[in-house]
């Protein structure tokens, strides 16, 4: 079954390798991205998805924001944090939340990859 993720990051180089490489996984992933929490909530309009996957530190929207309304959108919605700052902070408010899972970074794409795939599992 193919499952739809979308990518939200505002820096372009983490945007193109994660779309690429889970696009190499095969065609069960069909991969989007947006570089803002604004244009992702205008794509989520139009499109459901599996998966979201958003950088924590990006102007505009605040991503915890972002996550509440695409859940409100969407119960069923599996939403992944990923950042390099205050970890321990980034994964209480996961918790809090009920998030899918974090991903701190810089990260290897095997831990990449797990996540995903943990997320998409439960």
């Amino acid at each position: 079954m193919i499952k739809r993720i979308l990518i939200v990051d505002d820096d372009p180089n983490i945007l193109f390798l994660l779309t690429q490489y889970l696009a190499q996984l095969g065609p069960d992933y069909q991969v989007e991205a947006c570089s803002s929490g604004s244009e992702a909530l205008a794509l989520s309009r139009v499109r459901l998805f599996d998966l979201v996957i958003s950088d924590y530190n990006m102007a505009g929207l605040n991503v915890l924001q972002l996550a509440q309304t695409l859940r409100e959108r969407q119960p069923e919605l599996k939403f992944i944090l990923m950042s390099g700052h205050d970890e321990a902070l980034l994964i209480q408010k996961v918790a809090e939340l009920g998030l899918s899972g974090f991903i701190a970074k810089p990260f290897t794409m095997a831990s990449f990859y797990a996540a995903v795939r943990s997320a998409l599992e439960s």
